[in-house]
C-alpha cells in the first residue's frame, strides 16, 4: 500500500514539475478588483498546493472531533422496543 502511494506522490510531482517547465510564462490571478503580482505558473501551482494542504490541516481536526463523538454512540445500549416505536 505504501508504495502504490508512493508512486502516485511521485506521478504527481512529475506531471507538476512538467507542467510548470512548460508553462513558464507569468500568470498573475484577478479576483473582482484585486489583482495578484504576476508570477511564473510554477510558483502559483506551489502556492495553491500550499494553501489548500494548510486549509485541510486546520479544517481536519474538526472532522475528526465530529466523527469520534458519533463513534462514542453504542447501539447495544438501546432496547429494541425503542427502535420498534
Amino acid at each position: 500500500m505504501h508504495f502504490l502511494l508512493s508512486c502516485l506522490l511521485g506521478l504527481g510531482i512529475t506531471a507538476a514539475a512538467l507542467l510548470s517547465v512548460q508553462n513558464a510564462a507569468a500568470v498573475s490571478i484577478k479576483l473582482l478588483i484585486w489583482q495578484s503580482v504576476p508570477l511564473p505558473f510554477g510558483m502559483m501551482l506551489v502556492l495553491a498546493v500550499s494553501v489548500g494542504l494548510f486549509l485541510v490541516a486546520l479544517l481536519r481536526p474538526a472532522g475528526q472531533a465530529t466523527a469520534s463523538s458519533n463513534a462514542d454512540l453504542n447501539l447495544d445500549d438501546f432496547d429494541s422496543e425503542e427502535w420498534q416505536r
